[in-house]
């Protein structure tokens, strides 16, 4: 199962501020690749500027992500009808694609198949956070009120409901596994994450700090040391051993954790429409490239344990690209930059 893309990866629509990718880099002798002017040392590479006009196509992605309603999967195009912020939480063994599209009075979970075919999986008449648990068999709906936050776990086979519980202030839900769901919780001034088991309806501890980012696959969990707008740090550490940690910054923060613990990170106060900035580091933080784009990058996702998929956009087009430590390439068409 890969992680989710969001609609257009154009404007990220994040519970915390919204990170961002940056992306492209060095030549190969074909020119498939941009490279840098200059090489840097290997401490600190010289960030390269993300051109989507001067990247050369390379191989359809493996990772699913929408095109406005139009699901995307490798070179195939699947119509639907799907309104709202679409995001893709999953492929199933057998090649159905479980979605979720967000609207402004209703979320809705459903399945779609390789030919076209889309089921309603489960619906509630609120905007929500969606996410899948790791098997896929399970999905979780976070929904915030003014005090308190709501999160319902739905099966997918059926929708039937396996809980609700209401929770005292902000939630977000950061990962969940095949019996138990990641939470990170803000109430009167306090932070703390935690599990949830949504069978027994127990939580048990992980942090005073607030989780931002998770992913089970690779054992990390990002926090949030404070509020980074008052100059709070960040660390990443495991998530089955959290008083350790693996990486600490007070500059940057994590968008996207790979399978084996490479990070995507971008400034730690990046916001808005999404970063200009992004840098691939190894597992203890060490940069093995920096890319910028004169727009922005959007939803990040790794397809493999060093490659990072996004979506970029320049001065003038945009394009989704593919960039790994040695550079970018394009995975989609050129199209011309959003205007908002």
């Amino acid at each position: 199962m890969h992680s989710s893309l969001t609609s257009s990866g154009r404007r990220p629509r994040r519970r915390v501020p919204a990170l961002a990718l940056g992306a492209l880099a060095l030549a190969l002798c074909a020119g498939t690749l941009v490279a840098p002017a200059q090489a840097a040392p290997a401490s600190a590479p010289a960030s390269t500027e993300v051109k989507p006009a001067k990247l050369k196509r390379g191989a359809d992605s493996s990772v699913a992500y929408f095109d406005g309603s139009t699901l995307v999967v490798g070179s195939e195009r699947i119509p639907t009808n799907l309104q709202g912020h679409r995001t893709v939480l999953g492929t199933e063994a057998d090649g159905d694609h479980l979605v979720s599209a967000e609207r402004s009075r209703r979320t809705t979970v459903a399945r779609v198949t390789p030919d076209g075919e889309v089921s309603v999986v489960a619906r509630i008449h609120r905007p929500a956070q969606v996410i899948a648990s790791s098997d896929l068999n399970r999905v979780v709906f976070t929904t915030a009120y003014r005090a308190r936050t709501v999160l319902s776990v739905r099966t997918v086979d059926t929708g039937i409901g396996i809980l609700q519980r209401s929770f005292p202030g902000h939630l977000q839900t950061l990962a969940a596994g095949p019996h138990r769901v990641l939470v990170s919780q803000t109430h009167k001034n306090r932070t703390s994450t935690w599990w949830w088991n949504p069978t027994t309806n127990r939580t048990q501890h992980v942090s005073n700090w607030r989780g931002y980012r998770a992913d089970l696959a690779s054992d990390r969990l990002a926090l949030l040391e404070g509020d980074p707008y008052q100059d709070a740090c960040q660390r990443v550490v495991r998530l089955s051993a959290p008083r350790k940690t693996l990486w600490r910054s007070c500059a940057d923060r994590v968008d996207a954790f790979g399978p084996t613990g490479m990070m995507a990170t971008v400034h730690i106060l990046s916001d808005g429409l999404g970063p200009n900035h992004v840098a691939l580091r190894r597992v203890g933080g060490r940069a093995v490239a920096r890319f910028h784009t004169s727009g922005w990058f959007g939803d990040m996702v790794f397809e493999g344990p060093r490659a990072l998929v996004t979506y970029a956009a320049g001065r003038s087009q945009a394009a989704r690209i593919r960039c790994l430590p040695r550079g970018c390439e394009r995975i989609s068409d050129l199209e011309p930059k959003p205007q908002f």
